[in-house]
């Protein structure tokens, strides 16, 4: 589009030459400097766009959340696979996001320390915000109670959620962390 607005400038700035009637040449001046402005300000349009699209793809929660689990593969071995289902990005309050990040970032570790060989993570927000996390390592029932699950469990119920662990159906351990969220 800005091509075009260009090439319509030149062209009127090419006839111009041909032009003698003094306020003809003085109309199509004024056209070309309005093009001129036009085309700054799509530019200016066009370059606040991209700044703001690339700082909403840094902090949007999704992203924060796929570099969580990126920074997780290295101490897994491989990349954990991720499901978002609804509107997270839009319906997380950004208080939560820190505390989203830590149950993930636990829920992982807590995965490779249990020799997982795949784990799943899903977020679904709905009425809720549920993290759940799923591995094929070595079972945890939930009942003794390491310092990350306790950390994990308190950050649920200061949102008046819950937190659950037990055996996933197959084998591993599975993690479902529950918060309401706003209406």
């Amino acid at each position: 589009m800005v091509q075009r607005l260009f090439k319509v400038g030149m062209t009127l700035q090419a006839a111009i030459r041909s032009i003698t009637d003094t306020r003809v040449l003085e109309r199509i001046n004024d056209s070309v400097e309005e093009l001129d402005a036009t085309i700054r300000d799509v530019r200016s349009a066009i370059f606040s766009l991209e700044v703001r699209a690339v700082e909403y793809v840094e902090t949007s929660t999704c992203s924060r959340i796929l570099e969580a689990a990126s920074v997780a593969t290295s101490g897994l071995g491989f990349q954990p696979r991720l499901q978002f289902d609804g509107p997270v990005d839009t319906r997380v309050p950004k208080e939560l996001v820190p505390d989203v990040l830590a149950v993930i970032h636990k829920s992982l570790s807590n995965a490779a320390c249990h020799a997982a060989s795949t784990v799943e993570v899903r977020i679904q927000v709905h009425d809720d915000l549920v993290i759940t996390v799923t591995n094929d390592g070595r079972a945890h029932d939930g009942t003794t109670g390491s310092i990350g699950l306790i950390n994990m469990r308190a950050r649920a119920e200061s949102w008046q959620g819950s937190m659950s662990v037990g055996p996933a159906d197959d084998h591993g351990t599975r993690i479902e962390w529950r918060v309401p969220l706003p209406k």
